[in-house]
């Protein structure tokens, strides 16, 4: 998992959303902490994060509605 620290995360549009700053583990799931014009927390789930691309820092991620 600390491979997704620092990583650039972006929506499907390819449109910047923000940077992973923080992982916290719930117990149930991982969580990203990451920060752009604000900062959100992302459940690292499947329906969540569409794509990892580990060796670009990139993370392709679908949020819902209001959560940005």
């Amino acid at each position: 998992y600390h491979d997704l620290m620092q990583m650039h995360v972006y929506d499907p549009n390819q449109a910047f959303l923000g940077e992973v700053v923080e992982l916290i583990e719930t117990g149930a799931q991982l969580v990203l902490r990451i920060r752009g014009e604000s900062e959100w927390l992302l459940p690292y789930t499947k329906a969540f994060v569409k794509d990892v691309d580990i060796l670009q820092k990139r993370l392709i991620v679908e949020p819902i509605e209001g959560m940005l």
